[in-house]
């Protein structure tokens, strides 16, 4: 990762990981992919294989955003790609982040210790301090975005499908389907209702149906899944586990209480 300030600037943070001068000139030749980010306004460059790392204080390996502002962590989250897949990562231990895609409504929450696969070209991190929430401004090149790919055994599919749906959508989900998630001898594979699923989450059946009605015309939109007709929530199931959108070891958001839609 390596800052481009222009002359006369106000100096930046130390980066998180300084380029070689023989890496740097080979990046054209090896088509390594680089991020465009903008912390605040100030621009970065991100390639494949280095991280961004941001949080409220300048330091070494850490991008500062305000000093004196001790609603952000020392370490809100990171930027990063590995084998051509880029990610944003909340590292904060107490906070969450928000995502905002541009060519989306609405707001990903991203909450402590969660990852957010980038699926799209652009894409903005905000980080809510007490004083000023600060933003982040990423784009990945369309060709990066074609190549970001997920790991062996997973589908593309998989990357976007995840992409797109919000804790919000994914705690819906997994309330609704915990009995396909769940194992012997509690499984059971139906789907719960509407007000079943709500009362695991602590919130209301019409906020319930509303993300999973949302979600399913986003899935179309995208051209991922076309799910509609009596077994909608059957062919939903079945899609969102198929594509590993969410599995077992979400059961555990069931346990946090009412969570925010």
């Amino acid at each position: 990762m390596r800052s481009r300030a222009a002359a006369g600037s106000t100096a930046l943070p130390i980066p998180v990981a300084i380029v070689s001068s023989k890496r740097r000139a080979g990046r054209e030749a090896a088509a390594v992919m680089v991020a465009s980010v903008r912390v605040d306004g100030r621009p970065y460059d991100v390639a494949e294989g280095e991280r961004l790392v941001f949080g409220r204080e300048e330091n070494v390996g850490v991008v500062g955003l305000d000093p004196y502002d001790m609603g952000i962590s020392g370490v809100a989250g990171s930027i990063e790609c590995d084998r051509g897949r880029w990610t944003i990562v909340n590292r904060s231990q107490k906070r969450p982040l928000f995502i905002e895609i541009p060519s989306e409504s609405g707001r990903v929450k991203l909450t402590m210790g969660r990852t957010h696969i980038v699926a799209t070209s652009q894409t903005i991190v905000l980080i809510p301090g007490l004083v000023y929430t600060h933003r982040i401004d990423m784009v990945v090149p369309q060709a990066s975005v074609n190549w970001n790919r997920p790991t062996a055994g997973m589908e593309e599919s998989t990357v976007v499908a995840r992409g797109i749906c919000s804790e919000a959508d994914l705690d819906a989900l997994t309330a609704i389907f915990s009995g396909f998630l769940a194992s012997f001898p509690r499984r059971h594979p139906h789907p719960l209702t509407y007000r079943q699923a709500a009362s695991l989450l602590g919130v209301s059946e019409a906020a319930v149906r509303k993300r999973i009605e949302n979600l399913r015309l986003r899935l179309s939109r995208h051209g991922l899944a076309d799910i509609g007709g009596d077994k909608a929530l059957y062919d939903l199931a079945d899609f969102v586990m198929d594509h590993g959108v969410i599995g077992p070891g979400d059961l555990d958001r069931l346990r946090l209480g009412p969570l925010e839609y």
